[in-house]
């Protein structure tokens, strides 16, 4: 799943903490799930894929490719 998003200067900074924030509601959706229910481990693979997304808008490689520095 990966978000197809067209990025302004000022929205970099927001979208990582859009996808930081999403990521932390799944994890903490999980803890009230048992060990072995199904929807924690697709939570959890979620809230990694939500961590990735916003790392990957924060690193200079993105911004360059996107034209915005």
């Amino acid at each position: 799943m990966r978000a197809q998003w067209r990025y302004t200067h000022g929205d970099i900074a927001m979208d990582a903490i859009y996808f930081r924030d999403k990521a932390e509601t799944c994890l903490r959706l999980t803890k009230g799930l048992s060990w072995n229910n199904p929807a924690r481990g697709e939570l959890m693979e979620l809230a990694e894929e939500f961590h990735r997304q916003a790392k990957e808008l924060e690193t200079p490689t993105y911004a360059a490719r996107s034209g915005l520095r």
